[in-house]
């Protein structure tokens, strides 16, 4: 019976009453007042129930749920979907459950750990369907805020016009895993300049990397500056910018024909403020070649 009625010393001599619950045992273990003692004893069953659940749904799918007895090394429940069996407090079982088209699970119980009021104990086993695809997620940014969102699946680019949250949702649904996510911002310039700074650089070596990997693709250049100058000066500033950027680009190897070039000075401003009332974190957001994916 294990461990508490059973021990190294002489246990015998065991009475239960109609219930099977209640009853007497003699014992010669440690602890009692003379040679053979008579001891009171209880007994605390359960019925434990297992239910094999798809994880995301939680409803019961069919499969194969198993229950072995960890002291007694044997099988003591097996069926599919869901499984009954006693257990006596004390016991140690582990269930595994398995479905076709889903990857294969398990638990352990331990009824020592159970209240002994409790008569029936119930778990869920849940099993998750296996990933089918990686993927890895492209965000577009224009100054912090996230345009564009697209991800690419098996080396094939899909545009998403939705949230990222509920491009994650769809993943998630189509069990898409992600293998990682790579942000594609703008390009800063420094006041009144259009040289191609070491971040900026570093940006544009990004958007080189993800159009050699999708040679399909296209982008739109679209350079812009702060409101400080005069419009003339400024229309001039944002065709040097946009140079600058195409140039960074070709000269790494990117084709001319993949990306289109405009220059807007300070017609588009993404600070909307007066000069005097601009920061200089505005002024910087104003100051940008804007970079989007162009949609065939």
């Amino acid at each position: 019976m294990g461990f508490s009625m059973n021990t190294h010393k002489d246990d015998f001599g065991i009475v239960l009453d109609k219930t099977g619950n209640k009853g007497y045992f003699s014992s010669n273990r440690e602890g009692g007042t003379g040679d053979d003692d008579i001891y009171e004893l209880f007994i605390f069953d359960y019925i434990i129930k297992i239910n094999l659940r798809d994880a995301e749904t939680k409803e019961l799918i069919s499969g194969k749920v198993e229950s072995r007895d960890i002291y007694l090394n044997e099988i003591v429940g097996t069926d599919s979907t869901t499984i009954s069996f006693p257990a006596i407090r004390g016991d140690v079982f582990h269930v595994k459950g398995m479905a076709p088209e889903y990857l294969p699970d398990s638990l352990v119980i331990e009824t020592a750990e159970k209240s002994r009021d409790l008569r029936r104990l119930e778990y869920d086993i849940y099993l998750n369907k296996p990933i089918r695809h990686r993927a890895t997620i492209y965000r577009v940014a224009i100054n912090g805020r996230w345009e564009q969102v697209m991800y690419a699946i098996e080396d094939t680019l899909s545009m998403y016009d939705g949230s990222y949250d509920s491009l994650l949702s769809t993943l998630k649904k189509d069990r898409i895993a992600i293998d990682s996510v790579v942000d594609l911002q703008n390009v800063l310039f420094d006041f009144d300049k259009y040289n191609i700074r070491k971040d900026a650089g570093e940006e544009l070596d990004k958007w080189v990397t993800f159009l050699n990997r999708y040679p399909d693709e296209h982008i739109s250049l679209s350079a812009h500056t702060d409101i400080r100058g005069s419009n003339r000066y400024n229309e001039r500033l944002a065709k040097r910018r946009v140079k600058s950027t195409s140039k960074y680009l070709m000269k790494a190897g990117i084709s001319q024909e993949r990306f289109v070039e405009r220059d807007f000075g300070e017609e588009k401003l993404w600070e909307n403020c007066a000069e005097e009332d601009c920061s200089e974190a505005q002024h910087q957001n104003n100051r940008r070649t804007e970079i989007l994916v162009r949609k065939n």
